[in-house]
């Protein structure tokens, strides 16, 4: 996801410190990951439907990394919408938001990255839909743009859920930031 963070570091005196060199875009040779990338492999669903079964031979790349040796799908389940919410992400076009007074609320775009992933708060509305499918995002693609492996369980229902991954540091990113402290020591 493109999202800016800020990190305090509390090192010993006289420590040398280097942040962790980019690892996708424009500085490296690798582009960044994409929705595409992250969430492709996982089955389809209509608003309201759940699964815990994988598509079988679907996942390569990041997503085989995130999927590791898991063989029950976690938290696949859609939200389910009203009618009216539907129709509204039916008609708007990938990358493009859902609402005109809302921006940060889009139809995610299969070849970006997705923009920053918020808590939403307890409120039941969603922020991201799916790129292709009439609804909005489970709590596992959540995950998966977060860098949280398949094997991780989310407890609680969908609200908390996106709470629990808004607000959450990827941890992919959290290891290479631990990385650079172990290196420090």
């Amino acid at each position: 996801q493109t999202r800016q963070r800020v990190f305090f570091l509390g090192l010993p005196k006289g420590s040398r410190w280097e942040p962790p060199a980019p690892t996708h875009g424009p500085m490296t040779r690798r582009p960044y990951r994409t929705v595409r990338d992250a969430i492709a492999d996982l089955p389809a669903l209509a608003s309201g439907e759940s699964t815990s079964k994988y598509l079988r031979g679907s996942a390569k790349g990041y997503a085989a990394q995130m999927r590791g040796r898991q063989r029950t799908l976690l938290n696949h389940r859609a939200p389910k919408h009203p009618a009216t919410t539907l129709a509204r992400i039916e008609k708007t076009l990938p990358g493009e938001p859902l609402y005109e007074s809302f921006k940060q609320r889009i139809r995610l775009h299969w070849d970006k990255p997705s923009p920053t992933q918020v808590s939403g708060g307890i409120r039941s509305q969603f922020q991201f839909a799916h790129p292709e499918q009439i609804r909005g995002l489970t709590i596992r693609e959540r995950c998966r743009i977060q860098s949280f492996p398949d094997w991780i369980w989310v407890a609680g229902g969908l609200v908390q859920g996106r709470v629990q991954t808004g607000n959450a540091v990827p941890p992919l990113l959290a290891e290479a930031l631990a990385q650079t402290v172990l290196d420090s020591l």
